[in-house]
């Protein structure tokens, strides 16, 4: 596999869009307008939490080794 075939599955495998674009119509169709109307901002709220929590935790333990380290020191 050459260089750029790595990047592109690794690409597209990471990337954010590609997620959102393909569940887009996955979710509509299941939930309908409310779910992409509440249910996208409520989780990114969510997010958000889980981010604030790792970004306490490194600037609290500024190792390298990051999740692992703080894991096992917690």
């Amino acid at each position: 596999m050459g260089g750029f075939s790595n990047f592109a599955i690794s690409f597209s495998i990471i990337s954010i869009l590609t997620g959102a674009v393909t569940l887009y119509g996955d979710g509509l169709a299941k939930g309908g307008p409310a779910e992409m109307a509440f249910g996208w901002p409520l989780v990114a709220l969510f997010t958000l939490a889980v981010t604030a929590s790792m970004a306490e935790l490194s600037s609290a333990f500024p190792t390298s080794g990051g999740m692992y380290h703080w894991a096992a020191m917690l």
